[in-house]
């Protein structure tokens, strides 16, 4: 189904969706539209969370994430804290500028998310979220629709339009960064470019909760840092493709 933007389920975003004009591919552009973005944007509430976790919040492992109000592609509000029920959440943040973010959204987000469902059904949730175009552009209802279509995207499909994920799951990363947290919505593993190791780090963590032990440090002896866990295509933007 279409929406027009004129339909968009808030107004205060209207002139940095359907109308923008691309800005410069430029990471330090790029953050100065959504900081203006997100001084203006009033959110809808959404559904009330069903058990919304304790603070204090943080971006550290350990800690238990911020809120944040994501939207589905039909417009509707869904805010994170209602997920704090579920025994393990991956969030995977998907800027379609970025290289190996179109990479993993082509078919290999999909593919990991099924069979995760399908081993242990609602005791896990797997979510792409949206925080840019492919011209920096924050994201909308349009671009959501959009982005599904291109890569034939099943999975749960939400976007940020104010891209503040990022600023929930730690300082430094700029795409495609992965996180999962456990119940109660305690922050397990982050990793900008984790791909090739995220689903370990769900094997792993399911298995901790099954056998009743601690969930392990699972940032311990995998960073290896962002550069030398990206391979760069020549369709590549930029360098800052690389996490700048």
């Amino acid at each position: 189904m279409s929406f027009a933007c004129s339909t968009f389920a808030f107004a205060a975003l209207g002139a940095l969706g359907c109308e923008q004009t691309p800005i410069a591919e430029s990471p330090d552009a790029f953050r100065m539209t959504r900081d203006a973005a997100l001084d203006a944007f009033v959110p809808d509430a959404g559904p009330p969370p069903t058990c919304p976790p304790p603070g204090p919040f943080g971006p550290n492992v350990g800690d238990r994430i911020g809120d944040i109000t994501l939207y589905d592609c039909a417009g509707t509000p869904v805010q994170l804290h209602s997920l704090c029920e579920t025994d393990v959440v991956w969030l995977w943040e998907l800027a379609e500028w970025c290289s190996p973010c179109r990479r993993f959204a082509d078919g290999e987000f999909d593919e990991i998310n099924s069979r995760y469902e399908s081993m242990y059904g609602d005791r896990f949730t797997g979510i792409a979220i949206i925080t840019a175009d492919d011209e920096l552009n924050l994201p909308n209802q349009t671009i959501c629709e959009e982005l599904r279509e291109r890569y034939q995207i099943e999975g749960a499909l939400y976007f940020d339009p104010t891209n503040t994920f990022r600023d929930l799951v730690g300082e430094g990363f700029s795409n495609d960064v992965h996180a999962i947290l456990t119940r109660g919505l305690e922050i397990r593993w982050t990793m900008q470019f984790g791909s090739e190791f995220v689903d370990e780090q769900l094997r792993q963590t399911f298995e901790a909760l099954d056998s009743g032990a601690d969930v392990p440090d699972a940032n311990v002896d995998l960073d290896a840092g962002p550069l030398e866990d990206v391979s760069l295509g020549a369709d590549a933007p930029s360098s800052d493709d690389a996490g700048g």
